[in-house]
């Protein structure tokens, strides 16, 4: 049995913002912390982000996309675990995917 995956259109999770941030580097630092301050931003709504891997092709990538962006961040304190999913994640890409990177800084919703 596979475990249950997360969706946009299923309920979980906003809307995907437009993509307006470019990131290389799709790692856990990444994802812990910049995508959860952007979460967490006033105007989240307006702020996604497209972010590629640092080398290669990754399953993450798959992962991520088949979730629609969508992850569960899990925060360990002495008072015990929370779990919250982030939805900042608009698009993940391979470091291979020139293409995608160069539409992105073509876009001109790209925040300079």
């Amino acid at each position: 049995m596979s475990p249950p995956r997360l969706s946009r259109t299923g309920g979980q999770g906003r809307s995907a913002a437009p993509v307006r941030l470019v990131h290389l580097g799709l790692g856990n630092f990444f994802r812990a912390h910049q995508c959860w301050y952007t979460e967490h931003a006033p105007d989240a709504g307006d702020w996604g982000i497209a972010a590629f891997t640092g080398r290669g092709s990754s399953p993450l990538v798959d992962d991520l996309n088949e979730q629609e962006g969508l992850y569960t961040l899990v925060s360990r304190t002495g008072a015990g675990d929370r779990f919250e999913v982030l939805s900042s994640l608009s698009r993940a890409h391979a470091a291979a995917d020139q293409e995608a990177w160069l539409r992105y800084f073509e876009a001109p919703d790209l925040a300079a």
